[in-house]
């Protein structure tokens, strides 16, 4: 097999680049090197086998993501955190996530968080220190548990980019404790994320396991922008034809949500449908035609590379309607504007968002209002 110079440098450089290479799997072979003085060595030839040179120039071009580092980040830069599971679903909101970080020239957070099954019992008062040393000694057991899947999670993260599956972007990873839907909230609280990526379950598999939506939880909760992306389903945000449904009811704050779902997609060419949610009091008042009349005109002079058109449904079956809706006009991401509600209305009234979440399979979009 016909060696190439992938690099010339000096004796320290050529080392730090062939011990990384090596490390992601390809053979190197150092040339020029002084063998009695080999630190003061220069123009040392870094040779590779010729077929490996495309991954060789993925893994320089991107060295600070394959590079251990204490900390990647740029705190000055855009963060957007994407929650893992390792399962299935939550691997596959990756990849939007890094096509999303690489267009706003962002960086990826990935939290996972563990739950401490001995909290309940240590919060018991007990004579008997034994229990607590066990109970502690398992609590560690269950942290590192939790730091060596995530450092596993993350080589795995490292060889999608590496093989082109993902996009080069450079992200970090932390581990806490604490129910996931709760983790998720404190940690984008205190280190607030320009944009949620989850993934979640299919509608399917909701409906078998008839448990609560970690999803559903933190949009009811989150105050900031949250992108779901069911099980399997995936989204090409370089495509050409993206079709988004963009539910509003007409009110100033949905404008808002428009200029956000603007920025998280730009310079993105997509169909808007403007889904028209009518008040219950006055469903067919005409107010509401001329004020979507003017929502159109405003969207067309402010949104260019959007093309809008709209529709109404009923506000009061939106997510039993939206069925229909889609299979008469498919879409590929919807979005809602998502109002905050107090803990009596989120259990006797979710919001649209909740409903949808847990009624649909396509991307959704929420965006706190």
């Amino acid at each position: 097999m016909r060696l190439i110079t992938v690099a010339i440098h000096t004796y320290d450089c050529a080392i730090e680049l062939k011990n990384l290479l090596e490390k992601e799997g390809i053979e190197v072979l150092l040339q020029n090197v002084n063998l009695e003085h080999p630190t003061v060595s220069s123009g040392v030839r870094v040779r590779i086998h010729e077929n490996d040179l495309p991954l060789a120039l993925r893994i320089i071009e991107h060295r600070e993501i394959f590079t251990p580092m204490p900390s990647p980040f740029n705190e000055k830069s855009h963060c957007i955190l994407v929650p893992v599971d390792f399962s299935d679903y939550s691997v596959n909101a990756l990849e939007i996530a890094f096509a999303l970080a690489q267009r706003h020239n962002a960086q990826i957070r990935l939290l996972y968080s563990f739950i401490d099954p001995y909290v309940a019992g240590n919060m018991q008062l007990s004579d008997q220190l034994t229990y607590e040393i066990a109970d502690n000694d398992a609590r560690q057991r269950i942290e590192e548990d939790a730091h060596r899947h995530m450092d596993e999670f993350a080589n795995v993260v490292r060889c999608k980019i590496k093989y082109g599956e993902l996009s080069p972007v450079v992200f970090d990873t932390v581990v806490m404790e604490g129910v996931p839907e709760d983790a998720i909230i404190e940690y984008a609280k205190a280190n607030p994320p320009y944009l949620v990526v989850m993934g979640t379950r299919s509608y399917a598999k909701k409906q078998e396991q008839m448990i609560g939506s970690v999803s559903a939880e933190v949009l009811d909760k989150c105050l900031f922008s949250v992108l779901t992306i069911p099980q399997d389903i995936k989204v090409n945000i370089e495509a050409t034809d993206i079709r988004i449904h963009f539910f509003t009811n007409l009110e100033q704050q949905d404008l808002l949500a428009l200029d956000t779902m603007s920025r998280i997609f730009k310079n993105i060419s997509a169909k808007v449908t403007l889904v028209h949610l009518p008040a219950k009091r006055r469903p067919f008042e005409r107010s509401n035609k001329e004020s979507l009349l003017n929502v159109m005109s405003f969207c067309k002079k402010n949104f260019p590379n959007f093309e809008f058109d709209t529709m109404s449904i009923n506000a009061d079956c939106a997510a039993e309607q939206f069925g229909c809706l889609v299979k008469d006009n498919p879409a590929d991401i919807i979005v809602i504007p998502n109002k905050r509600q107090n803990a009596f209305a989120r259990l006797f009234n979710p919001g649209l968002a909740h409903k949808m979440i847990l009624n649909a399979d396509i991307p959704m979009l929420a965006i706190p209002v």
